[in-house]
């Protein structure tokens, strides 16, 4: 069993990169990866991850066309800013330092990471994912139904796609089209793509889409009635919550305190 369990392909490395690339960057772009990084860990914290699995991607503030992905084969909760990947706009990898980048890095990525941002210029974050709830709501003919307020919130957001496997040109042109018009994309049978303008919008917006997604399931668990707002009160109601000067739907309150969270129980995401 232990020979079976260590075996790996030829072309295997660690995903994981020696050392600190922090001379490398500007500080726009070393600003960009500790984000990214932080990004990862609360995923992870939040319980949202799949193992080595999903995405989580950025636009690098003061470079266009360039964008940090992850290697495959990284844990969410061990990622760190020098362990990104630089692609072009055109998926081809970016040198940085003096290591040849021999990291292998998932085509279903670059396809996702390059139909957002090649498209989608407000978004320098995006992140897709498997999260069990959001995955069975997806399967039921009605998806997210406005029974909470976080589903309220983000219902305008969302649109639906079916999982293609393969995600050919044709799967790639109803994506890019789609995405365009909405900050979430609730794919059938399968998880979730999430965009935003900060990482902490992403990730506020993909925990409380689990969020709605869970107390979904667990109301209609209950066999019991649900009641639905109408039209008018529902629409009312995104009206005020849109327009509210309380409240902050970005992630900008909560992200010092994320902040304070990592330092707390996952530590070095910036090194």
């Amino acid at each position: 069993m232990e020979d079976v369990l260590i075996k790996r392909p030829a072309e295997f490395v660690s995903a994981v990169y020696p050392g600190s690339l922090r001379e490398h960057c500007s500080e726009d772009e070393w600003e960009t990866r500790c984000e990214l990084a932080a990004l990862f860990r609360l995923t992870h914290h939040y319980g949202l991850d799949d193992m080595a699995n999903g995405i989580a991607a950025a636009r690098i503030k003061d470079q266009p066309g360039h964008y940090l992905i992850h290697p495959y084969g990284i844990f969410w909760d061990e990622v760190r800013a020098s362990d990104f990947v630089v692609i072009n706009d055109e998926g081809d990898i970016v040198p940085r330092g003096d290591r040849v980048e021999d990291r292998y890095v998932g085509v279903g990525v670059i396809n996702v990471v390059l139909w957002v941002f090649n498209n989608k210029p407000t978004t320098s974050f995006v992140m897709h994912g498997h999260v069990e709830e959001i995955q069975a709501v997806s399967v039921t003919r009605d998806g997210l139904q406005p029974l909470s307020q976080a589903a309220i919130y983000l219902s305008p957001m969302i649109d639906y796609i079916n999982y293609d496997f393969l995600e050919d040109e044709v799967y790639a042109k109803s994506f890019v089209e789609q995405f365009l018009d909405h900050e979430i994309l609730i794919s059938r049978h399968h998880g979730y793509y999430t965009a935003g303008a900060s990482a902490g919008e992403a990730l506020f917006r993909t925990f409380y889409l689990a969020h709605a997604c869970r107390v979904q399931i667990q109301s209609l668990s209950q066999g019991q009635p649900v009641i639905l707002l109408d039209d008018d009160r529902l629409n009312a109601t995104h009206e005020e919550m849109y327009a509210s000067d309380e409240y902050n739907y970005d992630g900008a309150t909560e992200w010092l305190g994320w902040m304070r969270l990592l330092e707390r129980k996952n530590p070095g995401w910036m090194e």
